[in-house]
């Protein structure tokens, strides 16, 4: 388990089944526990980098978990989903950004439900009529916390470079 900087306010069960009532489904619950536990935060700079398979330019990094409440409104669950609610399908929430804006989402419904995804807002940053990009990340959240690494000072060399 990594260690969380910067958690967000203490959550409440009671909160968290607000939340899920007003999403119309209960949150898989590798998340759900992360949320009482920590509700948002950033992950430790020495693993706060993910691979993301497919993303043109990947790693990239998580900059903040989102949570519930939160002082800073662009981190807020809530202000996400109603912010991105055109970009980001139902099915999807916004959990985390990484530092160019884009976001992770976790799936809440159908077979992939608990799966993180990476959505790629920046490529279509300033074309509102395209359609952002998903790139798997982890088939649940537990997983893409443990995906989370520390970005190498430098690009590795091979031995026989002369």
């Amino acid at each position: 388990m990594i260690e969380i900087r910067g958690a967000g306010p203490p959550l409440t069960e009671e909160s968290l089944t607000s939340f899920e009532r007003e999403l119309g489904t209960s949150l898989p619950d590798s998340y759900r526990r992360f949320l009482l536990r920590n509700n948002g935060g950033r992950p430790p700079l020495e693993k706060d980098t993910v691979d993301v398979e497919g993303l043109p330019g990947s790693p990239t990094d998580v900059q903040d978990f989102f949570g519930l409440g939160d002082p800073i409104e662009s981190c807020d669950l809530r202000w996400n989903k109603e912010t991105l609610c055109e970009r980001i399908p139902d099915s999807l929430l916004a959990i985390a950004t990484d530092s160019f804006g884009s976001a992770f989402c976790i799936s809440l419904k159908g077979a992939d439900r608990g799966a993180v995804s990476f959505c790629d807002l920046q490529s279509v940053a300033f074309n509102y009529e395209a359609d952002p990009d998903f790139y798997p990340v982890a088939p649940d959240f537990d997983s893409f916390l443990n995906k989370l690494r520390e970005f190498p000072d430098e690009e590795p060399t091979g031995a026989d470079n002369d």
